[in-house]
């Protein structure tokens, strides 16, 4: 993937190379953290887009789920799912 996204992708793993190289700690722990996300921080950087929206609605359904913990009907959970978007109140949690 890194290599499709062309100079960037060379130029940021040059510079994780080298601040590996240069043996300073904060440096080195900085450059394999990045190097371990580094396909998305590099695809972020050319498209623009993120996981936000979808990480905000996975939250929203994680505290419904908190909500309705016991109850049985499925179909109502799923109904309530389907108008979460259309919901006017906030889910609190």
């Amino acid at each position: 993937m890194l290599k499709d996204l062309g100079n960037l992708a060379d130029y940021y793993s040059a510079w994780c190379e080298k601040a590996i190289a240069s043996g300073i700690d904060q440096l080195v722990s900085v450059a394999q953290s990045s190097t371990d996300h580094a396909e998305g921080l590099l695809s972020y950087s050319t498209t623009g887009m993120t996981n936000g929206r979808m990480q905000g609605i996975k939250r929203k359904i994680k505290t419904m789920r908190r909500q309705f913990y016991g109850l049985r009907d499925n179909d109502f959970f799923r109904l309530k799912l389907y108008a979460l978007h259309e919901s006017k109140h906030k889910v609190v949690g």
